[in-house]
């Protein structure tokens, strides 16, 4: 029980690994990129895996030193001045980060914009089909007719209504039926036009 209680526990010695990793990690990343080695080069692997942990160990105690200092400091004004300065050591080593990597920060980049712009037209492409089903079943489920209503079915159904004109009907009833078959085919015909 005793055991499995301590594997389970984060200890001092975890939480000191995980600090001087990031450091060697911080390190490596420092390392001049022209001078960073290939697969092939097993020598130039071993000069940058030494130089990143020495370096980062080194980053390691000027970050503790940087540390003991300011909290001994006997003023809060010298305990300002070494905060200051430690995070401005801080800021140099993210900038020079930033430039030593920037073609390959830039080359993630150019990578997730393509990859962006494929998902935008894969998403509207399953849009438009998502849009083109829903229609389909709107229309089988309210049993719309699938019928093309073109020029020619509009001018027949407004020659009745000019022809209603023309005799000069007094019937209010057959006129505002002739137009409202007429207003019915002539919506659908520009629903479908447009």
């Amino acid at each position: 029980m005793t055991e499995n209680k301590q594997s389970n526990r984060f200890g001092v010695a975890d939480f000191i690994g995980i600090v001087w990793s990031i450091h060697i990690l911080t390190a490596a990343l420092l390392f001049p990129r022209p001078l960073l080695p290939n697969d092939e080069e097993v020598k130039r692997q071993n000069i940058y895996k030494v130089t990143s942990l020495l370096v980062g160990t080194l980053i390691l105690f000027i970050n503790i030193l940087s540390i003991v200092v300011m909290v001994t400091r006997p003023t809060w004004i010298d305990a300002a001045k070494v905060f200051f300065i430690f995070l401005t050591w801080l800021l140099v080593g993210a900038i020079y980060i930033l430039f030593n990597h920037l073609r390959d920060i830039y080359q993630l980049f150019a990578a997730l914009e393509e990859e962006a712009i494929q998902s935008r037209d894969q998403s509207v492409m399953l849009i438009r089909a998502g849009q083109a089903a829903l229609k389909s079943g709107n229309r089988r489920l309210f049993a719309e007719a699938d019928v093309q209503f073109s020029f020619s079915s509009l001018l027949q159904k407004i020659g009745p209504l000019a022809l209603l004109f023309l005799q000069k009907d007094k019937n209010f009833l057959s006129i505002a039926l002739q137009a409202a078959k007429t207003f019915f085919v002539g919506t659908r015909f520009f629903k479908n036009l447009f």
